[in-house]
């Protein structure tokens, strides 16, 4: 092995897919320093590496083109548990969200579903919080190398998932954090489950992005609309009917139906009404779409 570090550029050059620049990069000493470096780092912090040809490399992830090459974990969980399921969303979800999120995977707890997010604020980090309160293993996905925890506000939730399922990653040690760093982490949170379910996300928001990605992988993908939006819809209705200025709803409005249902106007009532139906229907059918996807994997 050691030798094809130390063979001349032009004899690398002749071998199959070796061109110019890899040769260049196998014969660097740099890289070669940084490589022993990173290796050195995983045994004091007990990291695994799985690389894209060994039998334990997800098989999900494996099945997509863009699966990288490496794969750098801590905990313990299998990488092709028979049902797993990715769960993202806003950061700021509203208490209907948050709800959402712990009744569904309150739901799965009876189907042993290895749960999979980003460890990001809102609804990413309440999903690795309600799998472990329901004994159910939970995954996080960095978008970082193992030499930190972000957001720093996670670590303890972090060292907790090390008990209850893992963390992982694509990338090395000292890799600086960067927008396009979490993309590529998103693409692992949707192409290593069976299905993702997006809760409350903005249609620019992050988790939609994770949700094309699904898509773009033929997984079941299930959304769960903003409670505001849905308001806002009914709002526009409402105006539409030229009701007094007085009875119309703000102009803008960002509420937790528990608060809206105490206002005193009628309008706003009756709305909230039939948004928490709406709401309720959409709970229910997200969950039964995700748990047939699980029922059928028993089959």
């Amino acid at each position: 092995m050691e030798a094809v570090f130390q063979e001349k550029k032009q004899l690398l050059t002749k071998i199959p897919h070796i061109g110019p620049v890899l040769a260049k990069e196998i014969t660097q000493q740099s890289v070669l320093d940084r490589a022993e470096k990173e290796i050195d780092f995983m045994l004091q912090n007990n990291i695994s590496a799985t690389y894209f040809q060994d039998k334990n490399y997800p098989q999900r992830l494996k099945n997509c083109v863009d699966s990288p090459i490496v794969l750098f974990s801590n905990g313990s969980f299998d990488w092709n548990q028979s049902k797993i399921i990715s769960v993202v969303g806003t950061r700021n979800a509203t208490a209907y969200g948050k709800s959402v999120c712990e009744s569904l995977i309150r739901e799965m707890s009876d189907y042993s579903v290895l749960i999979v997010s980003g460890l990001a604020y809102g609804i990413d980090v309440l999903a690795h919080k309600c799998s472990m309160a329901n004994n159910l293993q939970t995954v996080g996905v960095f978008g970082h190398g193992f030499d930190r925890i972000y957001p720093s506000a996670h670590k303890k939730i972090a060292a907790e998932m090390l008990q209850k399922g893992g963390l992982i990653t694509e990338f090395l040690s000292g890799t600086n954090i960067g927008r396009e760093n979490f993309v590529r982490r998103n693409r692992i949170v949707a192409s290593i489950s069976d299905a993702t379910v997006v809760v409350e996300s903005l249609q620019k928001g992050g988790a939609m992005i994770t949700a094309k990605l699904a898509n773009d992988y033929n997984k079941l993908t299930n959304f769960l609309e903003p409670a505001y939006e849905q308001l806002a819809t009914l709002k526009k209705r409402y105006n539409q009917l030229k009701v007094d200025a007085e009875t119309r709803l703000p102009s803008s409005i960002v509420v937790d139906l528990a608060e809206a249902a105490d206002k005193k106007s009628h309008p706003v009532r009756w709305m909230i009404v039939i948004v928490s139906v709406l709401s309720t229907l959409a709970m229910t059918l997200i969950t039964l779409l995700v748990l047939d996807s699980i029922k059928s994997g028993d089959k």
